[in-house]
């Protein structure tokens, strides 16, 4: 054999050792797991041990309701994820009104006030939007009134007023308002200036890995974290009496809560982020990335962390060797997913994405069939 074929040899059996040196990681086992939803508890929240005498004056037309589930085989992504389109990334069905519809000589009463306040009444979230709603009151009383939602007039498309008795202001003496054509519209918590929800005290929180208690352990710091290190490495974290910090837990069973108004059934509320979060994944297949040199970029206007983080999560699930990163801005409400093909063993961005969407959507939808 020639010295220059033998060259050529060497570099052949370099190239297969070093493949062999680093092999590709295989897909965590858990990204395929089937979800499990457990433990479903909703509460209303009603008050207890009234006389019949005072509960008879009480006049709510719904209340308060909480619920909580227990949910396995998902990660911090899509956990994450629905807690953050329950509480602010829902449109909220609630009361408005043009200020060229709105009169009053109450020199107290400001209109951007009141228009705020219409906002923020929790209102049935299944009020048709084609329902008008009025309110006119004159005040001919002695002394200074109070005006309730009560005090709304049905126009035309809904048969009650669509809230409980909430007082909206005062109305001073000889005073009078009129506000016309009150109607429902709908937006997103998030938007700017608006603020209502249609679901709060939104949590999520792991239950199958203990969070560590950073001063139990303050006085041996060091000790403990080569403990952890330890545990890791044989893979038993459950004999660290102290817990597992953020950075290096993995859970992979939730228990997500919930509030309501009672103006919608948190069971609806639960339905209707999965259905929110599946249409906005979807949504993503679709779009060209940018390329430049094997890096591509895909860039989603009008999105924010929530899809981002299930992306990243997902995608280094399926492909552990991937590099990919996800960037917000928050300014413009949009993210940027970058990946470096080359590092995730598929041929084709569209096929790499799809995968990790396909493989999210299946756990949301599993969600969603349970609940």
């Amino acid at each position: 054999m020639s010295s220059k074929a033998k060259a050529s040899a060497a570099r052949e059996n370099t190239k297969a050792a070093s493949k062999d040196a680093s092999p590709r990681l295989s897909p965590d086992p858990s990204v395929n797991a089937s979800v499990k939803v457990s433990d479903i508890q909703v509460i209303e929240e009603k008050p207890v041990g009234l006389s019949p005498e005072a509960s008879s004056k009480l006049q709510a037309m719904f209340y308060p309701k909480y619920c909580s589930f227990i949910v396995s085989n998902i990660d911090n992504a899509i956990a994450n994820g629905l807690r953050r389109t329950m509480l602010q990334e829902l449109l909220v069905s609630h009361l408005t009104f043009d200020e060229e519809n709105f009169k009053c000589n109450d020199a107290f009463i400001l209109i951007d006030m009141i228009k705020k306040r219409f906002n923020l009444i929790p209102i049935l979230q299944d009020t048709s939007q084609e329902a008008v709603f009025e309110l006119i009151v004159d005040n001919r009383t002695p002394t200074d009134i109070v005006v309730y939602t009560t005090d709304l007039r049905i126009i035309k498309g809904a048969k009650k007023i669509p809230c409980n008795k909430i007082p909206l202001f005062s109305l001073a003496v000889g005073c009078s308002i009129k506000i016309k054509n009150i109607r429902v519209e709908q937006k997103f918590a998030y938007e700017y200036g608006f603020g209502g929800c249609i679901a709060f005290n939104c949590a999520s929180v792991p239950v199958d890995i203990k969070p560590i208690e950073q001063r139990a352990i303050a006085d041996q710091y060091h000790d403990y974290y080569a403990n952890i290190a330890s545990a890791l490495k044989d893979g038993d974290v459950t004999k660290l009496k102290h817990g597992l910090p953020s950075s290096v837990a993995n859970p992979n069973v939730y228990k997500l809560s919930l509030r309501t108004n009672g103006n919608i059934a948190p069971e609806e509320v639960i339905k209707a982020a999965c259905s929110a979060m599946i249409e906005r994944l979807e949504y993503i297949v679709n779009i060209a990335p940018i390329t430049e040199q094997g890096i591509y970029k895909l860039v989603i206007k009008g999105e924010s962390d929530t899809i981002g983080n299930i992306i990243l999560r997902t995608g280094l699930k399926l492909y552990p060797t991937a590099e990919i990163t996800t960037n917000a801005d928050t300014t413009t409400r949009s993210i940027t997913i970058t990946v470096k093909l080359e590092t995730t063993g598929v041929s084709s961005f569209q096929a790499f994405i799809k995968s990790i969407i396909d493989n999210a959507i299946s756990k949301i939808r599993q969600i969603d069939m349970q609940i």
